[in-house]
């Protein structure tokens, strides 16, 4: 949804505003190597030359890294200190209210979320709460408001199509891919 978000922007409002964005995350913005840890090629690969932060969580805070909690946390807390030296970095953090079956809730997960959730106004972070048949107009909304602003900027005013960069943290998919053994091991709890 995102992807077809910037989609459209790009090839409709931005083009009056002569502004471009790019999108950036570690679904299509990665690829396998080998590094410190994982999360570490993933922070390589994307780097810090990114404008605008979009992180979004529903009902699974993700997998710990060697820094942080967990890849979101860790992407979270690099583009965080990035904003406190740049003051034009923009963050926007979503959190998904949609229901969750309640044999997919993870409760530890859900706890970091809420914990997370909650830690936000002592950083300075303004948040937004959206359901799955809102977001995609939330979101449109909020990065066309984006784009008004740096707009404005003068170091924007005669220059070629700037590429406004948009790195995406999504928690990893609310249903895990389950190994051999969680198979059997749930088909075994059926019969």
């Amino acid at each position: 949804m995102k992807k077809e978000v910037i989609n459209d922007l790009n090839q409709s409002y931005l083009k009056t505003l002569n502004l471009n964005f790019e999108l950036l995350s570690w679904e299509n913005s990665t690829f396998p190597s080998f590094g410190e840890y994982p999360q570490d090629i993933i922070n390589k690969q994307i780097g810090d030359d990114y404008d605008i932060f979009l992180g979004i969580l529903w009902s699974r805070f993700g997998t710990p890294t060697n820094k942080a909690e967990s890849g979101t946390l860790e992407e979270f807390e690099r583009a965080n200190a990035r904003r406190l030296n740049n003051k034009q970095l923009e963050i926007c953090f979503y959190f998904k209210t949609d229901p969750i079956d309640p044999y997919k809730i993870h409760f530890e997960q859900f706890q970091k979320i809420k914990d997370f959730k909650d830690n936000l106004p002592q950083l300075g972070g303004y948040y937004w709460e959206f359901n799955s048949q809102s977001f995609e107009k939330t979101l449109r909304d909020h990065l066309i408001k984006i784009s008004q602003q740096w707009s404005k900027k003068s170091n924007f005013v005669n220059s070629p199509t700037p590429n406004i960069k948009i790195v995406t943290e999504l928690s990893k998919p609310e249903i895990e891919d389950e190994g051999i053994y969680d198979l059997f091991e749930n088909m075994n709890e059926l019969f």
